[in-house]
């Protein structure tokens, strides 16, 4: 799945995605998010939305609030999902702040089950040093053990 930095501050990543005040902002879908094929594929991908963009890599204006909501559904019983994101920046890894999980789901409650439908979503703001550039952000999904439900990535071009 693609997603840009925070944004993935979220990207997953797929969505996966994340917590927010949704309703006043305005989303595109999004369908050209990458899913990682060598990664387990528990988790089904309805929908993803990221505000005012419709095709990665998507364009992030520093200071403005972005939101990244995911419709997904589970292939197996989760009772406490965890989204984990990262980026690379002049060479080095980055861990993204928390987000993701039970928390952020603003359709559905945990544990989630099999057969249901959740809504999962986070907001971003990217400060103004954050240096103009296109970043990629690398996601995944675990379970409570630790295990791989989805991995995915995206990019985003700061200006």
């Amino acid at each position: 799945m693609k997603s840009v930095i925070p944004i993935l501050s979220c990207l997953l990543a797929v969505a996966i995605i994340l917590s927010c005040n949704v309703g006043e902002l305005e989303a595109g879908v999004v369908t050209n998010y990458e899913i990682d094929t060598n990664c387990a594929q528990d988790i089904i991908v309805y929908e993803l939305r990221i505000t005012d963009c419709t095709e990665m890599p998507c364009t992030i204006r520093r200071g403005k609030r972005y939101t990244i909501e995911g419709d997904i559904g589970v292939l197996r019983n989760v009772t406490n999902p965890m989204l984990k994101c990262s980026s690379v920046y002049l060479g080095r890894h980055i861990d993204l702040p928390g987000h993701g999980g039970c928390p952020n789901l603003t359709n559905g409650t945990c544990p989630m089950v099999v057969g249901e439908r959740y809504t999962t979503a986070t907001s971003f703001k990217l400060p103004y040093y954050v240096p103009p550039m296109l970043y990629t952000a690398y996601c995944s999904m675990v379970d409570d053990e630790g295990e791989n439900l989805i991995c995915g990535w995206g990019s985003g071009r700061v200006t």
